[in-house]
Protein backbone atom coordinates (compact mmCIF):
# COMPACT_ATOMS: atom_id res chain seq x y z
CA UNK A 1 0.00 0.00 0.00
CA UNK A 2 2.89 2.37 0.79
CA UNK A 3 4.22 1.95 -2.73
CA UNK A 4 0.87 2.75 -4.33
CA UNK A 5 0.48 5.86 -2.19
CA UNK A 6 3.92 7.03 -3.32
CA UNK A 7 3.00 6.31 -6.93
CA UNK A 8 -0.21 8.31 -6.59
CA UNK A 9 1.79 11.26 -5.27
CA UNK A 10 4.30 10.97 -8.09
CA UNK A 11 1.46 10.70 -10.62
CA UNK A 12 -0.06 13.95 -9.40
CA UNK A 13 3.30 15.73 -9.67
CA UNK A 14 4.22 14.37 -13.10
CA UNK A 15 0.76 14.76 -14.59
CA UNK A 16 0.67 18.32 -13.37
CA UNK A 17 3.95 18.95 -15.11
CA UNK A 18 2.70 17.27 -18.30
CA UNK A 19 -0.41 19.42 -18.52
CA UNK A 20 1.75 22.53 -18.62
CA UNK A 21 3.87 21.26 -21.51
CA UNK A 22 3.00 20.52 -25.10
CA UNK A 23 4.04 16.98 -25.94
CA UNK A 24 5.88 17.08 -29.25
CA UNK A 25 8.81 14.71 -28.71
CA UNK A 26 8.89 11.08 -27.74
CA UNK A 27 11.21 11.83 -24.79
CA UNK A 28 8.57 13.96 -23.03
CA UNK A 29 6.09 11.21 -22.29
CA UNK A 30 8.74 8.51 -21.90
CA UNK A 31 10.83 10.52 -19.43
CA UNK A 32 7.70 11.16 -17.36
CA UNK A 33 6.96 7.45 -17.45
CA UNK A 34 10.51 6.65 -16.35
CA UNK A 35 10.11 9.04 -13.43
CA UNK A 36 6.91 7.32 -12.39
CA UNK A 37 8.35 3.79 -12.63
CA UNK A 38 11.41 4.79 -10.61
CA UNK A 39 9.14 5.03 -7.56
CA UNK A 40 8.91 1.23 -7.56
CA UNK A 41 12.67 0.69 -7.39
CA UNK A 42 14.07 -1.11 -4.34
CA UNK A 43 10.67 -1.38 -2.70
CA UNK A 44 10.66 -4.70 -0.82
CA UNK A 45 6.95 -4.32 -0.13
CA UNK A 46 6.24 -4.29 -3.86
CA UNK A 47 8.74 -6.98 -4.80
CA UNK A 48 7.74 -9.47 -2.10
CA UNK A 49 4.00 -9.05 -1.75
CA UNK A 50 1.20 -9.16 -4.31
CA UNK A 51 -0.97 -6.07 -4.49
CA UNK A 52 -4.54 -6.65 -3.39
CA UNK A 53 -6.80 -7.00 -6.39
CA UNK A 54 -3.82 -7.53 -8.69
CA UNK A 55 -2.63 -11.00 -7.74
CA UNK A 56 -1.35 -11.89 -11.20
CA UNK A 57 1.65 -9.58 -10.68
CA UNK A 58 4.36 -10.30 -9.93
CA UNK A 59 4.28 -13.79 -11.36
CA UNK A 60 7.16 -16.30 -11.39
CA UNK A 61 9.51 -17.02 -14.30
CA UNK A 62 8.46 -13.90 -16.18
CA UNK A 63 11.27 -14.15 -18.73
CA UNK A 64 10.54 -17.79 -19.56
CA UNK A 65 7.88 -19.22 -21.82
CA UNK A 66 7.41 -22.81 -22.87
CA UNK A 67 6.62 -22.86 -26.57
CA UNK A 68 3.66 -25.19 -27.00
CA UNK A 69 3.37 -24.81 -30.78
CA UNK A 70 4.78 -27.81 -32.61
CA UNK A 71 6.76 -27.02 -35.75
CA UNK A 72 5.50 -29.09 -38.69
CA UNK A 73 6.36 -26.93 -41.71
CA UNK A 74 8.15 -28.10 -44.84
CA UNK A 75 11.64 -26.57 -44.67
CA UNK A 76 12.86 -27.48 -48.15
CA UNK A 77 14.68 -24.59 -49.87
CA UNK A 78 14.06 -23.24 -53.34
CA UNK A 79 16.02 -24.97 -56.08
CA UNK A 80 17.64 -21.68 -57.01
CA UNK A 81 17.46 -18.25 -55.39
CA UNK A 82 14.33 -16.61 -56.84
CA UNK A 83 14.37 -13.21 -58.50
CA UNK A 84 10.70 -12.45 -57.77
CA UNK A 85 9.35 -11.53 -54.35
CA UNK A 86 6.28 -13.61 -55.16
CA UNK A 87 8.35 -16.80 -55.45
CA UNK A 88 10.32 -16.43 -52.21
CA UNK A 89 10.18 -19.34 -49.78
CA UNK A 90 11.02 -18.94 -46.07
CA UNK A 91 14.38 -20.63 -46.64
CA UNK A 92 15.32 -17.88 -49.12
CA UNK A 93 15.14 -15.14 -46.48
CA UNK A 94 18.62 -14.23 -45.27
CA UNK A 95 18.17 -10.81 -43.65
CA UNK A 96 15.53 -9.63 -41.19
CA UNK A 97 14.80 -6.13 -39.87
CA UNK A 98 12.13 -4.13 -38.06
CA UNK A 99 11.03 -0.60 -37.21
CA UNK A 100 8.46 0.51 -34.67
CA UNK A 101 7.92 1.41 -31.04
CA UNK A 102 8.22 -0.24 -27.61
CA UNK A 103 6.15 -3.25 -28.73
CA UNK A 104 8.93 -4.09 -31.21
CA UNK A 105 11.72 -3.01 -28.85
CA UNK A 106 9.99 -5.49 -26.47
CA UNK A 107 9.90 -3.25 -23.42
CA UNK A 108 9.03 -5.30 -20.36
CA UNK A 109 8.64 -8.57 -22.29
CA UNK A 110 10.58 -10.46 -19.64
CA UNK A 111 9.80 -8.19 -16.70
CA UNK A 112 8.43 -9.45 -13.41
CA UNK A 113 8.29 -6.02 -11.80
CA UNK A 114 7.26 -2.57 -12.92
CA UNK A 115 10.74 -0.93 -13.09
CA UNK A 116 11.93 -3.63 -15.49
CA UNK A 117 9.39 -2.46 -18.08
CA UNK A 118 11.98 0.17 -18.99
CA UNK A 119 14.30 -2.64 -20.10
CA UNK A 120 14.11 -3.49 -23.80
CA UNK A 121 14.10 -7.29 -24.17
CA UNK A 122 14.91 -7.13 -27.87
CA UNK A 123 15.95 -10.77 -28.08
CA UNK A 124 12.38 -11.98 -27.51
CA UNK A 125 10.60 -9.43 -29.71
CA UNK A 126 7.87 -11.12 -31.72
CA UNK A 127 8.98 -9.83 -35.14
CA UNK A 128 12.75 -9.47 -34.80
CA UNK A 129 14.05 -11.25 -31.65
CA UNK A 130 16.47 -14.15 -32.01
CA UNK A 131 17.32 -15.35 -28.51
CA UNK A 132 17.95 -19.09 -28.21
CA UNK A 133 15.85 -21.11 -30.67
CA UNK A 134 12.26 -21.88 -31.63
CA UNK A 135 11.69 -24.51 -28.95
CA UNK A 136 12.54 -21.99 -26.23
CA UNK A 137 11.54 -18.61 -27.66
CA UNK A 138 8.79 -18.28 -30.25
CA UNK A 139 9.62 -15.35 -32.52
CA UNK A 140 9.50 -14.81 -36.26
CA UNK A 141 13.31 -15.03 -36.65
CA UNK A 142 13.44 -18.26 -34.65
CA UNK A 143 10.84 -19.73 -36.99
CA UNK A 144 12.87 -18.61 -39.99
CA UNK A 145 16.05 -20.07 -38.48
CA UNK A 146 14.35 -23.46 -38.84
CA UNK A 147 14.53 -22.89 -42.60
CA UNK A 148 17.83 -21.01 -42.82
CA UNK A 149 20.40 -21.19 -40.03
CA UNK A 150 22.31 -18.36 -41.72
CA UNK A 151 19.57 -15.80 -41.03
CA UNK A 152 21.06 -12.49 -39.90
CA UNK A 153 19.87 -9.14 -38.55
CA UNK A 154 17.75 -10.35 -35.61
CA UNK A 155 18.24 -8.78 -32.19
CA UNK A 156 19.52 -10.60 -29.12
CA UNK A 157 19.68 -9.90 -25.40
CA UNK A 158 18.41 -6.58 -24.16
CA UNK A 159 19.43 -2.97 -24.65
CA UNK A 160 18.67 0.19 -26.58
CA UNK A 161 18.45 0.62 -30.32
CA UNK A 162 22.17 1.45 -30.31
CA UNK A 163 23.21 -1.64 -28.34
CA UNK A 164 25.35 -4.23 -30.10
CA UNK A 165 22.63 -6.87 -29.90
CA UNK A 166 19.98 -4.67 -31.52
CA UNK A 167 21.31 -5.30 -35.05
CA UNK A 168 18.57 -4.43 -37.57
CA UNK A 169 15.91 -3.89 -34.92
CA UNK A 170 15.67 -0.10 -35.08
CA UNK A 171 12.48 0.30 -33.03
CA UNK A 172 12.50 2.98 -30.32
CA UNK A 173 10.26 3.10 -27.22
CA UNK A 174 7.54 5.76 -27.34
CA UNK A 175 8.13 6.34 -31.06
CA UNK A 176 5.33 7.72 -33.21
CA UNK A 177 4.91 7.48 -36.93
CA UNK A 178 6.98 10.60 -37.54
CA UNK A 179 10.04 8.81 -36.14
CA UNK A 180 9.68 5.84 -38.51
CA UNK A 181 11.46 7.44 -41.50
CA UNK A 182 14.48 8.10 -39.26
CA UNK A 183 14.38 4.52 -37.99
CA UNK A 184 14.08 3.26 -41.55
CA UNK A 185 17.09 5.27 -42.62
CA UNK A 186 19.10 3.84 -39.72
CA UNK A 187 18.03 0.28 -40.52
CA UNK A 188 18.92 0.67 -44.20
CA UNK A 189 22.32 2.11 -43.30
CA UNK A 190 23.03 -0.83 -41.00
CA UNK A 191 22.01 -3.34 -43.66
CA UNK A 192 24.07 -1.67 -46.38
CA UNK A 193 27.14 -1.48 -44.14
CA UNK A 194 26.89 -5.02 -42.78
CA UNK A 195 29.69 -7.41 -43.74
CA UNK A 196 27.38 -10.43 -43.56
CA UNK A 197 24.80 -9.07 -46.04
CA UNK A 198 24.99 -9.27 -49.82
CA UNK A 199 22.59 -6.40 -50.48
CA UNK A 200 21.91 -7.21 -54.11
CA UNK A 201 21.55 -10.98 -53.72
CA UNK A 202 20.11 -11.64 -50.23
CA UNK A 203 16.35 -11.60 -49.68
CA UNK A 204 15.27 -9.35 -46.81
CA UNK A 205 12.16 -9.34 -44.63
CA UNK A 206 11.22 -6.16 -42.75
CA UNK A 207 8.32 -5.72 -40.33
CA UNK A 208 6.85 -2.24 -39.76
CA UNK A 209 4.48 -1.80 -36.83
CA UNK A 210 3.68 1.68 -35.50
CA UNK A 211 0.76 3.89 -34.49
CA UNK A 212 -0.23 3.10 -30.93
CA UNK A 213 1.55 6.14 -29.53
CA UNK A 214 0.04 8.37 -32.23
CA UNK A 215 -3.41 7.28 -31.08
CA UNK A 216 -2.61 7.48 -27.38
CA UNK A 217 -1.54 11.13 -27.77
CA UNK A 218 -4.02 12.20 -30.44
CA UNK A 219 -6.07 14.46 -28.15
CA UNK A 220 -2.95 16.55 -27.45
CA UNK A 221 -2.61 17.51 -31.11
CA UNK A 222 -5.41 16.38 -33.41
CA UNK A 223 -3.90 17.86 -36.57
CA UNK A 224 -0.63 16.05 -36.05
CA UNK A 225 -2.46 12.78 -35.37
CA UNK A 226 -4.76 12.81 -38.40
CA UNK A 227 -4.86 9.49 -40.24
CA UNK A 228 -3.69 11.07 -43.50
CA UNK A 229 -0.58 12.40 -41.76
CA UNK A 230 0.06 9.05 -40.10
CA UNK A 231 -0.13 7.20 -43.41
CA UNK A 232 2.01 9.80 -45.20
CA UNK A 233 4.85 9.06 -42.78
CA UNK A 234 4.50 5.33 -43.36
CA UNK A 235 4.52 5.96 -47.10
CA UNK A 236 7.75 7.93 -46.76
CA UNK A 237 9.38 4.98 -44.98
CA UNK A 238 8.15 2.41 -47.49
CA UNK A 239 9.28 4.60 -50.39
CA UNK A 240 12.73 4.76 -48.84
CA UNK A 241 12.93 0.97 -48.52
CA UNK A 242 11.77 0.49 -52.09
CA UNK A 243 14.41 2.89 -53.36
CA UNK A 244 17.35 1.54 -51.39
CA UNK A 245 16.68 -2.12 -50.59
CA UNK A 246 16.53 -4.60 -53.48
CA UNK A 247 15.04 -8.05 -52.87
CA UNK A 248 12.87 -6.98 -49.95
CA UNK A 249 9.49 -8.00 -48.58
CA UNK A 250 7.87 -5.67 -46.04
CA UNK A 251 5.23 -6.73 -43.54
CA UNK A 252 3.06 -3.76 -42.57
CA UNK A 253 1.13 -4.83 -39.47
CA UNK A 254 -2.24 -3.20 -38.84
CA UNK A 255 -2.54 -1.26 -35.62
CA UNK A 256 -3.98 -2.90 -32.51
CA UNK A 257 -7.17 -1.56 -30.93
CA UNK A 258 -5.68 0.32 -27.99
CA UNK A 259 -8.91 0.47 -25.90
CA UNK A 260 -8.72 -3.31 -25.62
CA UNK A 261 -5.35 -3.06 -23.87
CA UNK A 262 -6.26 -0.18 -21.58
CA UNK A 263 -9.32 -2.13 -20.45
CA UNK A 264 -7.03 -4.01 -18.05
CA UNK A 265 -8.29 -2.57 -14.77
CA UNK A 266 -6.64 -2.10 -11.38
CA UNK A 267 -5.38 0.91 -9.48
CA UNK A 268 -1.82 0.27 -10.64
CA UNK A 269 -2.87 -0.33 -14.25
CA UNK A 270 -4.99 2.82 -14.32
CA UNK A 271 -2.14 4.99 -13.01
CA UNK A 272 0.35 3.63 -15.52
CA UNK A 273 -2.13 3.81 -18.41
CA UNK A 274 -2.74 7.48 -17.63
CA UNK A 275 0.88 8.13 -18.61
CA UNK A 276 1.17 5.77 -21.55
CA UNK A 277 -2.21 6.44 -23.15
CA UNK A 278 -3.90 9.49 -21.63
CA UNK A 279 -6.27 9.99 -24.56
CA UNK A 280 -7.92 6.61 -23.94
CA UNK A 281 -8.27 6.86 -20.16
CA UNK A 282 -11.28 8.22 -18.27
CA UNK A 283 -12.92 9.57 -21.40
CA UNK A 284 -16.54 10.34 -22.30
CA UNK A 285 -18.57 8.13 -24.66
CA UNK A 286 -18.16 10.81 -27.33
CA UNK A 287 -14.38 10.80 -26.88
CA UNK A 288 -14.32 7.01 -26.98
CA UNK A 289 -16.25 7.08 -30.26
CA UNK A 290 -13.73 9.57 -31.66
CA UNK A 291 -10.85 7.33 -30.56
CA UNK A 292 -12.37 4.25 -32.19
CA UNK A 293 -13.14 6.15 -35.40
CA UNK A 294 -9.55 7.41 -35.62
CA UNK A 295 -8.27 3.88 -35.08
CA UNK A 296 -10.50 2.67 -37.92
CA UNK A 297 -9.16 5.42 -40.18
CA UNK A 298 -5.57 4.46 -39.37
CA UNK A 299 -6.28 0.84 -40.24
CA UNK A 300 -8.27 1.57 -43.40
CA UNK A 301 -5.89 4.15 -44.89
CA UNK A 302 -2.87 2.01 -44.06
CA UNK A 303 -4.39 -0.97 -45.86
CA UNK A 304 -5.36 1.25 -48.80
CA UNK A 305 -1.75 2.44 -49.12
CA UNK A 306 -0.39 -1.10 -49.16
CA UNK A 307 -3.04 -2.33 -51.60
CA UNK A 308 -2.80 0.71 -53.90
CA UNK A 309 -0.24 -0.88 -56.22
CA UNK A 310 2.37 1.73 -55.35
CA UNK A 311 4.78 -1.00 -54.27
CA UNK A 312 4.00 -3.51 -57.01
CA UNK A 313 6.07 -1.91 -59.76
CA UNK A 314 9.20 -3.97 -59.13
CA UNK A 315 9.45 -7.73 -59.20
CA UNK A 316 11.99 -7.83 -56.37
CA UNK A 317 10.06 -5.67 -53.88
CA UNK A 318 6.65 -6.00 -52.31
CA UNK A 319 4.67 -4.81 -49.30
CA UNK A 320 2.07 -6.98 -47.57
CA UNK A 321 -0.59 -5.76 -45.15
CA UNK A 322 -0.90 -8.06 -42.13
CA UNK A 323 -4.26 -7.50 -40.36
CA UNK A 324 -4.06 -10.06 -37.58
CA UNK A 325 -4.01 -7.50 -34.73
CA UNK A 326 -6.69 -5.15 -36.03
CA UNK A 327 -9.64 -6.77 -34.25
CA UNK A 328 -7.80 -8.49 -31.44
CA UNK A 329 -9.72 -9.24 -28.26
CA UNK A 330 -7.88 -9.76 -25.00
CA UNK A 331 -7.46 -13.41 -24.01
CA UNK A 332 -9.49 -14.34 -20.95
CA UNK A 333 -8.48 -16.26 -17.84
CA UNK A 334 -10.49 -19.09 -16.27
CA UNK A 335 -12.79 -16.55 -14.62
CA UNK A 336 -13.61 -14.79 -17.88
CA UNK A 337 -11.51 -11.73 -17.04
CA UNK A 338 -8.67 -10.30 -19.18
CA UNK A 339 -5.62 -12.53 -18.70
CA UNK A 340 -2.88 -10.22 -17.43
CA UNK A 341 -0.21 -12.90 -17.78
CA UNK A 342 -0.02 -11.95 -21.46
CA UNK A 343 1.19 -8.49 -20.49
CA UNK A 344 4.13 -6.82 -18.82
CA UNK A 345 3.62 -5.60 -15.22
CA UNK A 346 2.51 -2.17 -16.47
CA UNK A 347 -0.60 -3.80 -18.01
CA UNK A 348 0.20 -2.24 -21.39
CA UNK A 349 3.27 -3.70 -23.07
CA UNK A 350 3.35 -7.24 -24.43
CA UNK A 351 4.64 -9.90 -22.07
CA UNK A 352 6.57 -12.91 -23.32
CA UNK A 353 3.34 -14.85 -23.98
CA UNK A 354 1.87 -12.08 -26.12
CA UNK A 355 5.10 -11.81 -28.11
CA UNK A 356 4.92 -15.55 -28.81
CA UNK A 357 1.29 -15.39 -29.95
CA UNK A 358 1.97 -12.33 -32.13
CA UNK A 359 4.91 -14.13 -33.76
CA UNK A 360 2.77 -17.19 -34.46
CA UNK A 361 -0.04 -15.15 -35.98
CA UNK A 362 2.33 -13.07 -38.12
CA UNK A 363 3.87 -16.28 -39.42
CA UNK A 364 0.48 -17.82 -40.14
CA UNK A 365 -0.59 -14.71 -42.04
CA UNK A 366 2.64 -14.74 -44.03
CA UNK A 367 2.30 -18.30 -45.27
CA UNK A 368 -1.33 -18.25 -46.35
CA UNK A 369 -2.75 -16.62 -49.44
CA UNK A 370 -3.27 -12.87 -49.15
CA UNK A 371 -6.92 -13.36 -50.11
CA UNK A 372 -7.41 -15.72 -47.19
CA UNK A 373 -5.53 -13.77 -44.54
CA UNK A 374 -6.91 -14.39 -41.11
CA UNK A 375 -7.77 -11.93 -38.40
CA UNK A 376 -6.96 -13.20 -34.94
CA UNK A 377 -9.94 -12.60 -32.66
CA UNK A 378 -8.44 -13.78 -29.40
Amino acid sequence: MLVLLKVLLMAVVVLGRATNQSIHHKDDIWEQYEALLSVFENEEEYYNQPIEGDESFPFPDCSKYDNVFEFTCDVRPSGIVPTSAHQVRPSDIVVIGAVGDSLTAANGAGACFVPSVLRQYRGVSWSIGGNDHYEKVLTLPNILKKFNSNLTGYSTGYGSVDSEGSRFNCAVPAARSEQVPEQTEKMIERILNSDDVDVDRDWKLVTLFIGGNDLCQYCKDRERSKAVNYVARIQSSLDMMMEKLPRTIVNVVGIVRVPEIVSLVSLKCDILHSFLCPCAIDITPEEEFEFVELTNQYQELLEELVMSGRYDTRDDFTVVYQPFLTDTNLPKDEFGKPDKTYFAPDCFHFGIKAHAVAAKELWNNMVISILNMLTIRE
